[in-house]
């Protein structure tokens, strides 16, 4: 049957001039040809973003949960301590603001995508206010930063001193739970990089969440914050 079709299309086709087989194929066709259109816009869409230039995967997800401050004042956080990324071509680090704005809807946008993000473990590390930790801790989105500390004893000794004295403990229950006593923050108080960003870090926390599992990853990047051991970029 489509071969029928075919011929009999031919055999029309053959028969016109230029300009009817033009104004045949455009009145018969037109559809079919802008559903062609955007097939091949959305393939050759799809085949760029997957195989030519896929986006960059995130090497840490960092959440802002400080004060609001400007998305540009966050980028340019994340691309001073992006230097610790093995492959920049493919891999970045972020700081996305899941803090409260004066935009309700934004703030709603912001608050699902936050507990969705957390779910999948998608993020690392949430920057935030001391008065936040235990709460925090409780409602079971924090593990305790021991493994960070740890990578820091082999990577550098001197990061191990600073973040070892800056640790927070915290007694805290967890529903039915005992109360535990943990190591649950490391305080970025006047840290380098975030006082020459001009950041207010006076009660600024780092953490890890309860499902994380980069804290090789975090240990490398507060030798970024701390200016301890700032790798050169490449090229």
């Amino acid at each position: 049957m489509i071969k029928q079709f075919f011929r009999t299309e031919w055999s029309k086709l053959r028969e016109m001039s230029f300009r009817d087989k033009r104004q045949y194929i455009w009145e018969y066709y037109r559809i079919q040809m802008f559903a062609a259109g955007i097939v091949i816009f959305i393939v050759g869409s799809m085949i760029n973003i997957w195989f030519i230039n896929p986006p960059k995967s995130e090497y840490l997800h960092f959440a802002w949960l400080y004060p609001h401050l400007p998305a540009e004042q966050l980028d340019s956080l994340a691309n001073s301590i992006n230097p610790i990324v093995g492959n920049p071509e493919r891999e970045q680090v972020v700081v996305v603001s899941y803090a409260m704005s004066d935009n309700p809807e934004w703030n709603m946008a912001m608050h699902t995508r936050f507990f969705a993000l957390i779910q999948v473990g998608a993020i690392d590390s949430i920057l935030v206010h001391g008065s936040e930790i235990e709460g925090l801790a409780s409602e079971f989105f924090l593990q305790p930063v021991y493994d960070i500390i740890g990578y820091a004893a082999i990577i550098n000794p001197e990061l191990y001193q600073m973040i070892y004295d800056r640790k927070k403990i915290i007694t805290f229950a967890q529903g039915e739970h005992p109360e535990a006593t943990h190591a649950m923050a490391i305080s970025l108080r006047d840290a380098p990089l975030f006082t020459r960003l001009h950041f207010d870090t006076s009660e600024l926390y780092l953490t890890m969440l309860s499902n994380a599992s980069r804290p090789y990853e975090l240990a490398k990047a507060l030798e970024i914050i701390f200016d301890l051991n700032v790798p050169e970029v490449a090229g």
